[in-house]
């Protein structure tokens, strides 16, 4: 029951501090970065890793108030950003990566590129040189806007389900909302209708 699922994901959270701690002992930034890739390789970091790492990157940077803080601060938000790279690198469903990618995305160019290149049929390649080479015919998108679609979605329902913050759920339906509104635009104007059956 509600009891049973909530012993449970303490359980999980108190294992991700264990291994944020075995990380932030390294004490160098690149036995750091070695220490969770590690993690993510071996299959020890998960979603409650993410969970503990961005509360403790949102902590150290609201109590940045000198260099050595301000200094832990951009250390957490560095193996914060690293984390998400590496669970987008290992994620066994690639529309769920580029979606959590595309809504940790700021820029509105930057989204528009990344939904081009996974959402868009492929009309040329670049050789070592960086000549572009055109494609005849074009390859498939990488990324089906189906399957984008229902990630999307996916991800709004579950969002809508979590006992947590109201103003944090929204926001982050939110972005997903507008995720989906510049995926739209892109395959309205790059794809034909022979591309989306």
């Amino acid at each position: 029951t509600m009891d049973a699922l909530r012993t449970a994901a303490d359980k999980r959270l108190v294992a991700a501090r264990e291994l944020l701690e075995a990380v932030l002992d390294a004490g160098e930034l690149l036995e750091m970065d070695r220490r969770l890739v590690t993690l993510f390789k071996d299959g020890l970091a998960d979603a409650s890793f993410l969970t503990i790492l961005n509360m403790n990157a949102v902590a150290a940077r609201e109590r940045a108030t000198d260099e050595a803080s301000e200094q832990r601060a951009r250390v957490m938000e560095h193996l914060y950003t690293r984390a998400q790279e590496e669970w987008e690198k290992r994620c066994d469903n690639q529309a769920n990566a580029v979606l959590h990618r595309l809504t940790r995305t700021e820029q509105p160019a930057i989204r528009r590129n990344i939904l081009e290149y996974y959402l868009a049929p492929q009309t040329e390649i670049l050789v070592p040189n960086a000549d572009p080479v055109p494609l005849d015919p074009p390859r498939p998108p990488r990324l089906s806007s189906r399957d984008f679609a229902t990630a999307v979605a996916t991800a709004v329902a579950k969002l809508r389900q979590l006992d947590a913050d109201a103003d944090l759920i929204r926001t982050s339906v939110e972005e997903c909302r507008i995720v989906a509104k510049e995926a739209r635009l892109v395959v309205m104007e790059r794809l034909t209708p022979e591309d989306l059956r």
